[in-house]
């Protein structure tokens, strides 16, 4: 994913923006439209942060996947190459996810409505981990989103 010229959020402004989608989310906002938010923030995010944001695809092709309906695959593409992620739980009711940086400690473990949800939401939870007055490095949260 290549930024919008080169443009690039300040981190207090990008942490807010990353929290703020993270509310929406365990709210009842529309998937299609969460996944389209952050793969806008991933492309605005500053450096040091920038290498975790990598997403494979660009925005017409990540548009493609919300209009076939593929969260899932889109989710994933966020969480992009560097960051690991698993679907950890899929029941009728709900799903989970956990999102964590391979050789560090620490993860984000997430439940929501939808496998998609659960992924959306661990990568945000990952990422707020690092904002400056936290641990500097994911530490493990755990959030359950309804």
């Amino acid at each position: 994913m290549e930024a919008y010229d080169n443009a690039r959020l300040d981190a207090a402004t990008w942490f807010d923006g990353i929290a703020r989608l993270s509310a929406r989310m365990e709210g009842d906002a529309r998937l299609e439209n969460c996944l389209r938010h952050a793969f806008h923030l991933a492309a605005l995010t500053p450096p040091p942060f920038d290498r975790l944001t990598a997403c494979p695809m660009d925005e017409e092709a990540f548009e493609q996947l919300l209009e076939r309906g593929a969260w899932e695959t889109a989710a994933a593409a966020l969480v992009g190459g560097t960051l690991r992620h698993e679907i950890v739980a899929r029941g009728a009711r709900e799903a989970g996810a956990r999102v964590w940086l391979e050789g560090q400690s620490g993860e984000a473990r997430v439940r929501a409505s939808s496998p998609a949800r659960a992924l959306a939401l661990a990568w945000c939870a990952f990422l707020l981990n690092l904002a400056p007055g936290g641990t500097g490095q994911p530490g493990g949260a755990s959030h359950k989103s309804a």
